[in-house]
């Protein structure tokens, strides 16, 4: 036996299932706390349509899978250079308990978002929903040609009575 002073003397020796249970209270500590939160998080994410996004010459054209909506359910708005698109899908039953053994499909409310840079053309976006696709076309953004500005001599023009102004003001400041 050694003599040699030791800090580490356990009283009691933790097994497995004393962690398992520190695991258990942890986590129903924080489920306490963040229950509301995380529950609030997972409703608003719980489906996101699967989309396609193709390319043509003059426009976008944006298909999201929304089946079983029905169009009055479906709303796309454009909000500054976004693409909004929403919808709610009620659920129907059956049975007249109305509770389902299992559920699988979804029910209630959606909201996804795409940016399109240069959405100026808010009018001539137009959306048609059949056989459960919403399909939307978003014009492209008018890309402007480059112009040359010819650079002029001093002669007068619109810069020379603007800086003539001023240095005309800095004179009588000076004086």
């Amino acid at each position: 036996m050694s003599n040699r002073l030791s800090l580490f003397r356990p009283e009691r020796i933790f097994t497995f299932r004393d962690l398992n249970n520190i695991q258990r209270r942890l986590d129903r500590m924080f489920e306490d706390v963040f229950a509301p939160v995380s529950r609030e998080i997972s409703e608003m994410e719980a489906y996101t349509p699967p989309c396609d996004i193709e390319e043509a010459d003059s426009h976008y054209v944006v298909s999201l899978d929304v089946p079983g909506m029905s169009r009055e359910n479906l709303k796309v708005e454009v909000t500054g250079d976004n693409l909004v698109v929403s919808g709610h899908r009620k659920g129907e039953r059956i049975t007249s308990t109305g509770e389902p053994q299992i559920s699988e499909r979804y029910q209630g409310k959606f909201y996804r978002a795409m940016s399109f840079p240069g959405l100026n053309e808010k009018s001539k976006v137009e959306a048609v929903y059949k056989d459960g696709v919403l399909r939307i076309a978003v014009p492209k953004a008018v890309v402007e040609k480059t112009t040359s500005i010819p650079i002029a001599e001093d002669k007068g023009g619109l810069l020379h009575k603007i800086l003539g102004r001023a240095e005309g003001k800095k004179e009588e400041k000076a004086a």
